[in-house]
């Protein structure tokens, strides 16, 4: 009995180690990947930090920009013939540009598509921005 004591003590330690060796594995293995999940997320934090820190900047930068572009825009005087403010035209456009905006005001200021109570008050728009065009092209020759 006296030999199977140690036998039985040592077949005991084995199933211990072969028990709890791969639970302390597990477990080192868990904090480590929690380490590494923690280390991801503080990468992932810091990435976000810079992300937003760009942004601001960019805005920051198209903020200054539009301050520019609003400050050039109210130095440039208006358009000093009236007849091309009146149909909301520069003097300096292209030719394409003034035969478009006129199709685009026939198609949108013509008397037939407007309802009955309006007819009037379409006309005379109308009426205006005709006589507005047929000067302006005159002007230009075309």
């Amino acid at each position: 009995m006296l030999r199977l004591v140690p036998l039985a003590y040592l077949l005991f330690i084995i199933a211990l180690l072969v028990w709890l060796v791969p639970v302390q594995l597990a477990s080192r293995m868990n904090w480590a990947a929690g380490r590494t999940n923690e280390r991801d997320a503080a990468d992932a934090d810091e990435a976000l930090a810079c992300e937003l820190k760009a942004a601001r900047k960019r805005i920051t930068c198209l903020e200054g920009e539009l301050a520019e572009a609003r400050r050039r825009l109210a130095a440039r005087p208006e358009a000093d013939d009236p007849l091309y403010r009146r149909v909301g035209l520069n003097e300096g456009c292209p030719d394409f540009v003034v035969v478009s905006a006129r199709r685009a005001f026939r198609a949108a200021l013509h008397p037939d598509r407007h309802p009955e109570a309006r007819k009037p008050a379409a006309q005379a728009r109308f009426v205006a921005a005709e006589e507005a065009f047929t000067a302006i092209y005159k002007r230009r020759g075309l």
